[in-house]
């Protein structure tokens, strides 16, 4: 992947699939509050914000999945690193400054960033044999170059559990975890029966949990069940031609 060049103050690129545009103003206020460092949101769905937002704040419009969109946001981005992100999250105060100061003393090509939720760890379980593996997908940092030099989005996941799968290639890849003390996300939507719905079908995010984690469970569990440090499934990336147009 070449040298790792130090950067004292990287362009982040805030990037998710997005349908609650009732939430945008507030996500990108607490985003921007205090934040004294370069970065662009870059929403992609079927539902534009209600009303104009800042020129850092892009909305693609599209009808595709909400693992698509969040490969979509990915390719339109402009930044150092992708942090993939939810329209219902909101993040501890002066989050990017926090990232800005870990990155500029860590060596970002060895490490992947991620996130407490609500000041505590969140774990997800696949296995009660690797109990710590993999970190939750949601809010990580990731580096632009290698999230592409992987391949992205596997385009087989539609709503879910396509960000664990490549964080899990990351660690694949040989990369460290770190949370940054002081940086911790909460989801404000978690648990809610309206207005969290996945694109267009109120019943998507249960629909697709269990192909994902199903998926997941193909390409990180051998026949007997047992845990692989290699992922068993050669990926299958989206193809820029149509990727707005064409569902999968």
């Amino acid at each position: 992947m070449g040298e790792n060049k130090k950067m004292t103050q990287p362009f982040f690129s805030i990037i998710s699939a997005a349908v609650r545009n009732h939430l945008y103003e507030d996500f990108y206020n607490n985003i921007s509050y205090r934040c004294n460092i370069p970065f662009e949101v870059i929403f992609v769905g079927d539902k534009p914000p209600l009303k104009q937002m800042p020129p850092n704040f892009h909305y693609v419009y599209t009808e595709v999945k909400a693992s698509q969109c969040l490969e979509i946001a990915a390719r339109n981005a402009k930044g150092d690193f992708l942090i993939n992100s939810s329209d219902d999250i909101r993040y501890s105060g002066d989050f990017l400054n926090l990232l800005n100061f870990y990155l500029s003393r860590l060596d970002h090509d060895k490490t992947f960033i991620t996130f407490h939720e609500n000041k505590n760890y969140y774990r997800l379980i696949l296995n009660k044999r690797i109990p710590t593996a993999p970190i939750i997908g949601i809010c990580g940092v990731f580096r632009k170059d290698l999230w592409h030099f992987l391949g992205g989005i596997d385009k087989r996941f539609i709503g879910s559990w396509a960000d664990l799968d490549l964080q899990m290639r990351f660690r694949e890849y040989g990369m460290n975890i770190f949370f940054p003390p002081g940086a911790y996300f909460s989801d404000i939507c978690a648990g809610a029966k309206t207005d969290c719905s996945l694109i267009g079908n109120p019943t998507l995010y249960k629909t697709t949990g269990k192909q994902g984690r199903k998926l997941m469970h193909s390409f990180w569990f051998d026949k007997d069940n047992i845990f692989s440090k290699k992922r068993l499934s050669p990926v299958m990336p989206f193809i820029d031609k149509d990727i707005l147009e064409i569902n999968q």
